[in-house]
């Protein structure tokens, strides 16, 4: 391998490190996360004397969420909602970033392959040479 290409992967390997670095502020917080999703979505009931039967649609707060394997969704009350909204955006990074770390780190073994493979000498010529 020539030079010029292993320097080439050992600062790609540092800015691997770096990208790393940048997640960790996030796995270190004390933030609390709530596994679900939360939407404002607006319903009608089907009732013919509602408002919603004119096309004015009742105001609804909804948390998704898995349990037992089946998705679940619950309408909550507003003051619930924004104080829910928080935790479940900070999850959805959490997982976001995880998923980055998770590239970087099958990045990271490529590049070490690389780096590995340009280094190691030949057994035979290393046993050859005087």
């Amino acid at each position: 391998m020539i030079k010029h290409e292993l320097s080439h992967l050992r600062q790609r390997l540092q800015a691997i490190h770096a990208e790393m670095a940048r997640l960790l502020p996030l796995w270190l917080a004390r933030d609390p996360l709530l596994r679900a999703s939360v939407r404002y979505q607006p319903r009608t009931c089907g009732n013919p004397g509602c408002r919603c039967f004119r096309g004015e649609r009742h105001p609804a707060w909804v948390v998704q969420f898995s349990e037992g394997g089946r998705q679940r969704c619950r309408s909550v009350g507003r003051e619930k909602f924004e104080r829910l909204a928080r935790p479940a955006q900070t999850y959805r990074r959490w997982r976001a970033a995880r998923a980055q770390w998770n590239r970087l780190v099958r990045e990271a073994n490529a590049v070490l392959d690389a780096i590995e493979h340009g280094r190691t000498l030949d057994t035979e010529r290393a046993l050859e040479d005087p």
